[in-house]
């Protein structure tokens, strides 16, 4: 069984018509899958971001807010 390049040059050249399409393809592929992490990543952070803040902001709403049983106004008697 024979190598089906002699070198690593051949190899790069890939018989010199159709290199450029091989390794533009691998290119863009590599390219793609980059960028798809890249965007799910930053979205999934982004979205923790965001639910961290929306939980920020329910519990300091419900800490603001005073109970019927609690609030010294509300009382009948002293």
């Amino acid at each position: 069984m024979s190598p089906a390049f002699d070198s690593v040059t051949a190899f790069l050249a890939m018989g010199g018509r159709h290199a450029p399409y091989i390794w533009s393809a691998w290119g863009l592929t590599v390219l793609s899958l980059m960028l798809l992490i890249w965007h799910a990543r930053n979205s999934r952070q982004r979205w923790i971001n965001e639910e961290l803040a929306r939980r920020r902001r329910e519990a300091a709403r419900q800490s603001s807010q005073v109970s019927p049983q609690t609030n010294p106004s509300n009382r009948l008697y002293d």
